[in-house]
């Protein structure tokens, strides 16, 4: 994978302050207040059976920060065994995310809008200060 970025002339301090910045722009967005959905949103959604199944599911849940972190970690500790700890915790994470989507729809009945709400925002935070960790080793790594 170092090739590759190397033959892109992208450094891995780079990487990480680009990862970090994607992983905290959705961190933040969770936090924060949206808007609803427009009334012809709303009417749309409205017509579709199930929406709970959509193609953007798997970028949001791998997607480029995620992605980035996996890149940064493994050029950040070369070595055999880190290398099969990650692979480890892409692997647990999997088997929980897995168990997530399957009994999230009871989990959210059991949760309410305002547990979910609330958890949202704990997770959103969490991300986003995942974020800022990944692009502040991505400053380091240029400044020294």
């Amino acid at each position: 994978m170092s090739e590759l970025l190397t033959a892109l002339g992208i450094t891995l301090p780079a990487l990480q302050i680009g990862g970090g910045l994607v992983v905290a722009h959705s961190g933040f967005g969770m936090i924060t207040a949206r808007q609803g959905l427009s009334k012809p949103e709303a009417d749309h959604a409205a017509t579709k059976q199930d929406v709970s199944f959509s193609p953007m599911a798997l970028p949001l849940i791998a997607g480029p920060g995620a992605i980035g972190v996996v890149i940064a970690l493994a050029a950040r500790n070369p070595g055999v065994a880190p290398r099969v700890g990650y692979v480890l915790a892409v692997l647990l994470i999997a088997l929980l995310v897995a168990v997530v989507l399957r009994w999230g729809t009871p989990l959210v009945d059991r949760l309410g809008p305002t547990g979910i709400g609330a958890l949202t925002r704990v997770m959103g935070f969490l991300i986003l200060v995942i974020g800022v960790e990944l692009a502040i080793h991505g400053v380091q790594g240029v400044a020294w």
